[in-house]
């Protein structure tokens, strides 16, 4: 039996019945304390968040929560209409995913999806860490209907993450054209309307979603305020300085396990990387684009405004990156 099938079954028989037990006692648990337990981490697929959670997730007596936003996991705990990378209007009314965000970050919702392979949840845990890579446009919205503790948004420069999708291959690239978002909300993206249509190639595309992805949650004006806005870059260069401010933001003294965690990579980290062969970390993207498809992915991310965030170094601008809309 290949190892795929084994996980499949260990997930649907192993683990389905602690979940169910584990869930019914939260289900007793006072909402308001839970949530502002909780631990949310924001950011884009091959971001880095896969990295900050295994260093967060490292606080004792914590549940961790794997990407609930992810097509296949959505599909068997919520029947919300979401798109992939949903987008909800930092003033609008949505009772219905409002429950769903209180029940999930309560720890009220589990399923053997949400978990790690080998992770089997025997008792509740005195908090959860939930890992979104695909929420930075809920982020406005959800602090707003929520009373959290602040949510992690981690931003990378769009060059490294969109040399690591191509790389990582989990991106269906064929369609040569842009899938301009469906769904409630969205209207709200009828100004980019032309922009998303005139995308032709595979680099610019994945740009313009990490532009959007982007832009929504640092154009706001609790940008660095009601969350905590963290660089990848500068995670990578000053980490343990990093990893204490954002600790002190949560309120919390940074475990030993996560400081030691900081230049070890993480679980999803791909053959190559510049993390596994001693190379500098942040200059990867630099050697697996070509100059063309870099100019193309910082022209896209400028079109939408960005341009002045993220050029062609290797850091962006930290001043502009956290400042207030």
């Amino acid at each position: 039996m290949g190892v795929k099938r084994v996980l499949a079954r260990w997930r649907r028989d192993v683990k389905r019945l602690p979940c169910r037990r584990v869930q019914t006692l939260n289900e007793k648990r006072g909402d308001a304390h839970v949530l502002r337990a909780t631990f949310v981490i924001a950011g884009t697929p091959r971001g880095g968040t896969t990295w900050v959670e295994e260093l967060l997730g490292q606080v004792p007596d914590c549940q961790r929560l794997w990407e609930p936003l992810h097509g296949d996991t959505l599909a068997r705990i919520s029947d919300l209409p979401f798109t992939w990378r949903q987008w909800i209007p930092p003033d609008a009314e949505w009772p219905e995913a409002e429950a769903f965000f209180r029940r999930l970050l309560s720890g009220r919702i589990l399923h053997p999806l949400l978990l790690r392979d080998w992770d089997v949840p025997l008792a509740p845990k005195g908090r959860h860490l939930v890992k979104f890579c695909r929420a930075n446009r809920l982020l406005p919205w959800l602090v707003r209907r929520l009373d959290l503790r602040p949510p992690v948004l981690l931003v990378r420069h769009p060059c490294a993450v969109v040399a690591s999708q191509l790389r990582y291959g989990a991106w269906d690239l064929s369609d040569r054209s842009y899938r301009f978002p469906e769904g409630r909300f969205a209207k709200g993206y009828e100004p980019f309307r032309e922009r998303l249509e005139g995308l032709a190639t595979p680099e610019e595309r994945l740009a313009a979603t990490w532009s959007l992805d982007t832009l929504v949650p640092l154009s706001d004006p609790l940008n660095d305020r009601a969350w905590i806005t963290l660089a990848y870059e500068r995670l990578v260069r000053e980490g343990e300085a990093e990893l204490r401010r954002v600790f002190a933001r949560l309120g919390e003294e940074p475990p030993r396990a996560s400081l030691e965690r900081l230049r070890r990579p993480s679980a999803t980290t791909a053959a190559g990387s510049p993390i596994l062969e001693g190379g500098d970390q942040l200059a990867g993207w630099t050697r697996r684009l070509d100059a063309g498809q870099i100019r193309r992915v910082l022209d896209t991310v400028a079109a939408f405004g960005l341009g002045d965030l993220y050029t062609d170094a290797l850091e962006p601008d930290y001043d502009r990156l956290v400042r207030p809309g």
